[in-house]
């Protein structure tokens, strides 16, 4: 299976938005992670739209699939390393 890979919240966001589900995330260094989606022309052609400015979705359903994101993160985060290593000083 080929996996599409990012770290652009933004971009993850729109594509949760469009009815791509988020296969996993893949930790990286230094607290950041790779959002992972199975790889499809579908896919191909939605991130070509969004770095093309010709991409358009619900602004509700948006921010909807932000916070989705957003707690996905934290909650894998937490369980990859049992506390959130985000911040400045990484104590919070």
């Amino acid at each position: 299976m080929n996996y599409f890979k990012v770290n652009d919240l933004a971009l993850s966001a729109t594509l949760v938005c469009l009815g791509f589900p988020i296969d996993h995330l893949e930790p990286l260094e230094e607290g950041k992670v790779n959002f992972v989606f199975q790889d499809s022309e579908l896919l191909k052609a939605a991130i070509n739209n969004y770095y093309t400015d010709q991409i358009t979705v619900n602004p509700k359903w948006y921010f909807y699939a932000l916070r989705d994101v957003k707690q996905r993160l934290w909650s894998d985060k937490r369980q990859v390393t049992g506390r959130f290593t985000f911040g400045k000083r990484g104590d919070n």
